[in-house]
C-alpha cells in the first residue's frame, strides 16, 4: 500500500468518527429522553415515529455538512 492510499484511508476514517460521533450521542440522548416521557408511555406507534424523525433528522443534518 503506497503513502498516498494510506492517507486516504486514514482520512475516511477520521472523516467517519467525525460525522458519526456526534449523531450516534444526539440521536441516542434525544431518543432515550422522550422515551421516558409521560405522554409516550404505553404508544409504541408514537415512539417509533418520534424515533424516526429524529433519524431522520439527523441523517439530514449529517448530508448538509458535506
Amino acid at each position: 500500500m503506497d503513502s498516498y492510499t494510506r492517507y486516504v484511508v486514514v482520512l475516511l476514517m477520521v472523516t467517519g468518527v467525525m460525522v458519526n460521533g456526534p449523531y450516534s450521542l444526539i440521536t441516542t440522548a434525544v431518543s432515550a429522553d422522550l422515551g421516558t416521557h409521560p405522554c409516550l408511555h404505553g404508544n409504541a406507534k408514537a415512539l417509533a415515529t418520534v424515533s424516526a424523525i429524529i433519524d431522520g433528522t439527523g441523517s439530514i443534518g449529517d448530508c448538509s455538512t458535506c
